[in-house]
């Protein structure tokens, strides 16, 4: 990379930075993974729970990354 394009990728001084907002969507989705895992080894009705749960909040975690990636302003 040369320092030109370093210095094209860097926003101009001034510039407000996007910095997504908190989320608890990364960890529903972590306990449905665990519920996942641990039915997977004993009961399936909790891993199908868990599933149910990890697929949910991934496609929530999907959907809300893709509308704040709408609202960022042309050029970013």
């Amino acid at each position: 990379m040369s320092p030109a394009d370093i210095e094209r990728d860097v926003p101009p001084v001034g510039e407000e930075l996007h910095i997504p907002g908190p989320s608890v969507q990364p960890a529903i989705a972590t306990f449905g993974l665990v519920l996942l895992l641990l039915g997977l080894v004993d009961m399936w009705p909790v891993a199908i729970l868990g599933l149910l749960i990890l697929l949910g909040a991934s496609v929530s975690w999907i959907a809300a990354a893709a509308r704040e990636f709408r609202e960022l302003p042309p050029g970013h």
